[in-house]
């Protein structure tokens, strides 16, 4: 049986989405959605639902031998730094 999701407000996404793109620290976000957690949907609750799984995320190898893949560094357009990630190709 799957754990039910709980259902998150939207002001919580758009905070969510400030944190993510550098727009505010993990503190303040944190402080942030203290005020969603209302109704027994602790901040912990909220902030899982709203964070990625990453070790959940990749499906198929990057050495797949079907995939066609490479590196690419992509750097922040507001000066947060850069990232790499893979591009894949057919």
């Amino acid at each position: 049986m799957e754990p039910i999701k709980p259902k998150i407000p939207k002001e919580a996404v758009e905070l969510y989405n400030v944190f993510i793109h550098g727009g505010m620290s993990r503190r303040a976000f944190m402080d942030g959605l203290k005020k969603f957690a209302v109704g027994g949907l602790a901040v912990t609750a909220l902030e899982k639902a709203l964070m990625p799984d990453y070790a959940a995320a990749q499906q198929i190898s990057p050495t797949d031998n079907r995939l066609k893949t490479s590196y690419v560094t992509v750097p922040s357009p507001k000066g947060n730094g850069s990232i790499k990630d893979i591009l894949c190709g057919q």
